[in-house]
């Protein structure tokens, strides 16, 4: 049959595990990098952004600062009594001054 042909469309992201470094993609092509739990869309240029992942390399910062660790210690119990509240309090304060959704010394 003559004319041109479509356009193929990706259904599902291209699995690897190293992200590619040769070879022609299209801007938005996805890839799920099973190593590192990323997965990522062509920028262009072999520059792959991050959309989602479950390794420390893969996650994504607030206001693209660097990963922070979950926060883990004896002050995240349970409030149980005014003392645990307040240190709880004081801990989540830490947490978001840390993660910088308001301002204030850690």
């Amino acid at each position: 049959m003559a004319g041109t042909p479509g356009t193929w469309q990706q259904t599902a992201p291209a699995t690897v595990s190293a992200d590619p470094a040769s070879g022609t993609f299209p801007t938005g092509y996805l890839i799920l990098n099973v190593a590192d739990g990323g997965l990522k869309r062509h920028a262009g240029a072999f520059s792959w952004e991050v959309q989602m992942g479950a390794g420390t390399s893969s996650k994504v910062g607030f206001h693209g600062a660097a990963p922070s660790a979950q926060r883990a210690n004896a002050d995240q119990a349970a409030a149980t009594d005014l003392a645990s509240v307040i240190t709880l309090t004081n801990e989540l304060r830490a947490a978001l001054v840390e993660k910088g959704l308001i301002k204030g010394s850690a």
